[in-house]
C-alpha cells in the first residue's frame, strides 16, 4: 500500500497546483461561502426597531407564499445580485431577513431526499452558530440576537433530526456528513468557550447549552448507524477528508499564528493516523474496528476545519480550548475488537 504524503508534502502539493479540477472549485467555494459566514462586519450595530418588523412581514409571506413562488423570487434576487451581498450578512445587517427568510427557505423547498435534508439542514444549523461566534467575538451578541440565532439553531437541528428518523437511521439513506456532524459541534463549543474565556463581554451560556443538548441527541443516531455503515464507503470518505483538509490548510496556513499553524499541523496529522490505522485493521478483515478509526478520522478533519477557520477569522486558539470530547472515537476503542 502506497503510503500516505506528510503534511508538508501535502501543503506544497496544494500550493503548487496552478489549475483546479471541478471537485477542488467546489471545495473551494464551500470553504468562500463558509468564510463569508465568519468576515467579521464593518461596525458592530444595535439590532434597529424596523428590522425586527421587516424580518417578521417576510417570515409571513415565506410561510403563505408556495414554494415555486419563493423559488421565482430568490431567482429574481440573485439575478440582481442581492443574493450574494445577503449571504454574508448577520443579525441586524439589513439584508439578513432576505438571507434566512427568502433564500434559505428556498433552498429548503428544493431538497428533496432524506439526506439531502438533514445535510442542509444541519448547514443551516452551523450557520447560525458561525454568526453567533462572529457576533460574540465582536462583541455584539446581544442576548436578544442570542435567542434569535439559538431559536434558529434548535429549528434547523431539529429539523436534521427529523429528516434521519425519516430515512429509518439507514446507512444508504443517510449523507456522510452525519458522522461527522457532532464533531463540528463540539468545535463550535471550543470556540464559545474560548471566547467567553478571552473576553468578559461575550455570553454564550445558552447557545452552550442547546450544543450540548444536540450532541447528547445526536449520540443514539450515530450509535444507531455505525453498525449499518459501509466500511469501504466509510474509508473513501476520510481519504477525501483528508484531502480536503490539506488543501484548506494550503489555502489559509498564511493567515494563522505560528502556534496555530502548528497545532492545526498536528491535528491534520492525528487525522492521518487514525486513517492509516484504520487502513491496517481493514487489511486485517477487522471491517468494525477500521469503521471506527474512519470514523474518528473524519471527525479530527470536521473539527479541524471549523477550529482553523475560527482561528484565521476571528483570531482566536480555538484549539486550546478543545477537550476530550473532540474524539469521540480513539485509536484503543478502534482497535478493541482486533
Amino acid at each position: 500500500m502506497k503510503s500516505r504524503p506528510a503534511f508538508e508534502e501535502l501543503i506544497a502539493r496544494a500550493g503548487a497546483r496552478i489549475e483546479l479540477s471541478a471537485s477542488e472549485r467546489e471545495k473551494m467555494r464551500f470553504v468562500l461561502r463558509e468564510y463569508a459566514a465568519f468576515r467579521p462586519r464593518r461596525a458592530a450595530q444595535a439590532l434597529p426597531g424596523y428590522w425586527a418588523a421587516i424580518t417578521e412581514r417576510i417570515e409571513y409571506l415565506g410561510r403563505r407564499v408556495p414554494a415555486f413562488a419563493l423559488g421565482a423570487l430568490a431567482l429574481m434576487l440573485v439575478s440582481g445580485g442581492v443574493a450574494a451581498a445577503a449571504e454574508g450578512t448577520l443579525p441586524g445587517d439589513l439584508l439578513y431577513p432576505i438571507k434566512v427568510a427568502i433564500l434559505e427557505p428556498a433552498r429548503t423547498s428544493l431538497t428533496f431526499s432524506a439526506a439531502a435534508k438533514a445535510s442542509w439542514q444541519r448547514t443551516l444549523a452551523e450557520r447560525r452558530l458561525s454568526e453567533a461566534a462572529t457576533l460574540a467575538k465582536q462583541g455584539a451578541l446581544s442576548p436578544n440576537i442570542e435567542q434569535v440565532l439559538l431559536a434558529g439553531f434548535e429549528r434547523s437541528a431539529g429539523a436534521a433530526d427529523a429528516s434521519l428518523r425519516e430515512s429509518g437511521y439507514t446507512a444508504s439513506t443517510t449523507d456522510v456528513s452525519t458522522a461527522d456532524f457532532a464533531a463540528r459541534l463540539s468545535a463550535y463549543e471550543s470556540i464559545f468557550r474560548e471566547i467567553d474565556t478571552t473576553d468578559e463581554r461575550s455570553t454564550t451560556g445558552a447557545l452552550e447549552s442547546a450544543i450540548h443538548a444536540q450532541l447528547e441527541r445526536s449520540a443514539s443516531t450515530t450509535a444507531a448507524l455505525e453498525d449499518d455503515a459501509n466500511v469501504t464507503h466509510l474509508k473513501k470518505a476520510a481519504d477525501e477528508a483528508l484531502d480536503a483538509s490539506a488543501n484548506f490548510l494550503g489555502s489559509i496556513n498564511r493567515s494563522l499564528t505560528a502556534s496555530t499553524s502548528a497545532r492545526a499541523q498536528k491535528a491534520f496529522e492525528d487525522a492521518q493516523e487514525f486513517a492509516a490505522h484504520g487502513d491496517e485493521l481493514l487489511k486485517k478483515n477487522d471491517a468494525k474496528g477500521a469503521s471506527k478509526a474512519f470514523r474518528t478520522s473524519l471527525d479530527a478533519a470536521a473539527r479541524l476545519e471549523v477550529l482553523t477557520r475560527a482561528a484565521a477569522t476571528l483570531n482566536i486558539d480555538a484549539f486550546a480550548a478543545t477537550t476530550s470530547r473532540s474524539v469521540p472515537h480513539t485509536e484503543d476503542s478502534a482497535s478493541e475488537e482486533d
